[in-house]
């Protein structure tokens, strides 16, 4: 069975549509909700598992909802994302061939120039990506132990913050377990109204760019 995991900031009316849209998908087993922010206390339907956090962790928090699942299968899905019923079936249908490797509806790629990063495309069934964006990803609950004991050493004091590049630290775990790329699909999904985007902030590209390549020398992974 799947653990869906999503975390909440300002966009509560996704939040709610993400979770009662999902919560009774016959694979899924239960949903764990993180409420980073402290200004609103969050409440869902019956049976969904809310933490209602009394300050903001930063997108880590993903992972810290993981390890509280009941589930090794963790789908997490962001707030500004809506995969439908058949694309969770088929995320859990390849989890279950690889379940070392990240499933993902977006991927990306280095440039030639080892910049952050290219858009990945499936083209048939799947494609290959270096780099898994978490905003709709399955995989295993193994890859969100590992981040936290990985995540201090590939992140430096200068160059670091809380809301940002999770995923690509993720990716590289599963890649330097699995010894395998990361799968991106072209399955359906609707995208949600969503304000306050992170990748719209200055630095953003720059600062994905410093964190991939950390990742890919401590690794010592690289396309």
């Amino acid at each position: 069975m799947i653990s869906l995991v999503s975390l909440h900031w300002k966009r509560t009316e996704n939040t709610h549509l993400i979770v009662d849209g999902l919560k009774n998908h016959p694979l899924i087993s239960e949903v764990i909700v993180w409420n980073n922010n402290s200004e609103t206390h969050l409440k869902c339907s019956e049976g969904i598992r809310v933490v209602n956090s009394s300050d903001d962790f930063g997108l880590n928090t993903r992972f810290a909802a993981a390890l509280l699942a009941a589930n090794d299968c963790i789908l997490t899905v962001d707030d500004d994302i809506f995969p439908h019923k058949d694309t969770v079936s088929e995320l859990f249908r390849c989890w279950q061939d690889e379940p070392d490797v990240l499933h993902t509806l977006h991927g990306r790629a280095p440039t030639q120039e080892n910049t952050y990063a290219v858009d990945v495309l499936a083209s048939g069934d799947y494609a290959e990506a270096e780099i898994s964006l978490t905003r709709c990803t399955m995989y295993h609950k193994q890859h969100a132990s590992r981040y936290f004991l990985i995540q201090p050493q590939v992140r430096d004091r200068e160059h670091s913050t809380p809301n940002n590049g999770e995923d690509i630290i993720l990716s590289y775990i599963a890649r330097s377990i699995s010894g395998k790329m990361n799968r991106v699909y072209s399955f359906s999904s609707s995208e949600l109204h969503a304000p306050h985007a992170i990748h719209h902030r200055s630095g953003h590209r720059e600062y994905r760019t410093h964190l991939m390549r950390r990742c890919q020398k401590f690794f010592k992974l690289q396309s």
